[in-house]
């Protein structure tokens, strides 16, 4: 189904039977979101934070697109750490564009200024310095770059998964240059990778429903199916511990198809599921990901809602749970091995997440849009409802809330900002300029109650 260059593809084709889970804030979807349920009621601003680096975006040349561009989840901007000191900026340029022989009538072109800057400890814009530019021509508006660990990326340029290392080929003549990692054979509706960086799940629209498995395919837990489309589902193993890109390859491990786009919480070692096992109450489960092994029930978990959940790292999990008859929400972090690590409660319903993380999973900075009001289930959001974006730092196994402040203008895709992968610093897009912090020690915050 796939043209994969570097890869073998021999390994026998079987995925995970999993349950179909709701869109959760885990998986990156590619698609416009206008009818998200956005939620916070926004908060009085504290004392602003001062950042060790900042950096005038127009200096470098970016425009600012208008708001409801950035709230419909257009890629119009991306900040991403490469390592602590240095910054991969990219930004629509905003400029016309030479049409290409034989375009798709589909295709809706932007080209892409990539700047590779390096962002001292400490120091002044002047010590800012580009290293390296170039521009990509992408053939939509959906996200085009994920973080691969390592200082690697994967950009994808209309079909073509792309495979970019910057600080590898820092001292060459094109640090941003990529090679060509796969093609798919349709376009994307999501791709994730896993937080240990060693698995990577691609979702694809199929209109014509495919012939079954040889064998018969894992089972999938559906409600009703959606008649003129199926999604064909892969999950690619990744040997992110190569020592160069040349050896970096994306073996098929595993093909599903489902009715619909399917949600899964997955490592290299298992994927989770949540399984209704009574009136507001959820079994969680964690089990190896191949088709008929089993997986073991860590715990039942008390929610009015199907719990939201993401692996923050290979062993540890983020899972979001709600008492909607008392208008109160649960955010904890687990283990694979059943145990809560920490847990709160909080009164505002957080149904539009994003999150960064650290390598290692050690810290995490969650983002989060609030809103002038509440909004019911099923309430459509509108960009006039947005009133802030909270990015929060936290340190994952104590709970502990490290730094806090607010991005500005809000952007509803989540990448004006990012975490360095040591987790000690955070860039966040603020009043024109990328603000770089330096995240103080757990010793001198304390715990969010």
């Amino acid at each position: 189904m796939m043209t994969l260059p570097t890869a073998d593809r021999t390994l026998p084709a079987t995925a995970p039977p999993i349950s179909l889970l709701g869109r959760s804030r885990r998986v990156l979807l590619l698609a416009c979101a206008l009818s998200l349920p956005f939620s916070g009621f926004a908060a009085a601003p504290k004392v602003r934070p001062q950042p060790a680096v900042r950096i005038p975006l127009a200096n470098l040349g970016y425009q600012s697109p208008p708001q409801d561009q950035l709230l419909m989840n257009y890629s119009t901007l991306a900040v991403n750490f490469v390592d602590a000191e240095h910054l991969l900026l990219s930004y629509n340029a905003r400029r016309l564009l030479r049409r290409l022989p034989n375009d798709p009538p589909d295709d809706d072109d932007q080209e892409v200024t990539a700047l590779l800057l390096t962002v001292p400890i400490q120091g002044s814009p002047d010590a800012v310095k580009t290293v390296a530019w170039t521009d990509w021509r992408l053939h939509d508006h959906s996200q085009y770059l994920w973080p691969l660990g390592h200082g690697r990326f994967l950009l994808r340029q209309g079909l073509e998964l792309r495979l970019l290392a910057p600080i590898e080929h820092l001292n060459t003549q094109q640090p941003l240059a990529s090679r060509l990692l796969m093609t798919m054979p349709n376009p994307p509706i999501s791709i994730q990778i896993s937080p240990d960086e060693k698995l990577m799940v691609l979702q694809m629209e199929n209109r014509i429903a495919p012939a079954p498995a040889a064998g018969g395919a894992p089972a999938i837990q559906v409600e009703s199916p959606i008649a003129d489309k199926t999604y064909d589902i892969e999950f690619l193993h990744l040997n992110a511990d190569a020592k160069s890109t040349d050896e970096f390859v994306a073996t098929l491990g595993g093909e599903q198809h489902s009715p619909y786009p399917l949600d899964i919480p997955i490592t290299q070692q298992g994927y989770l599921d949540a399984t209704q096992s009574g009136p507001e109450r959820w079994k969680i489960a964690f089990g190896p990901s191949v088709a008929g092994a089993k997986r073991e029930p860590l715990f039942d978990f008390l929610s009015t809602c199907r719990p939201a959940m993401e692996f923050i790292s290979g062993n540890e999990f983020l899972m979001v749970g709600c008492q909607r008859d008392v208008g109160r929400f649960s955010r904890g972090v687990y283990t694979v091995d059943g145990k809560e690590l920490w847990r709160y409660d909080f009164p505002d319903p957080d149904t539009f997440e994003t999150v960064k993380l650290a390598e290692g999973g050690s810290r995490f900075a969650l983002g989060r849009i609030l809103t002038s009001i509440p909004l019911l289930p099923g309430q459509r959001f509108t960009p006039d409802l947005a009133v802030a974006q909270q990015i929060t730092v936290y340190e994952a196994r104590t709970g502990v809330q490290l730094f806090n402040m607010q991005a500005s203008p809000i952007q509803a895709d989540g990448r004006n900002y990012d975490l360095s992968p040591d987790g000690q610093r955070l860039a966040v897009v603020a009043d024109g300029e990328v603000e770089i912090f330096n995240i103080p020690p757990p010793a001198t915050v304390s715990r969010e109650k």
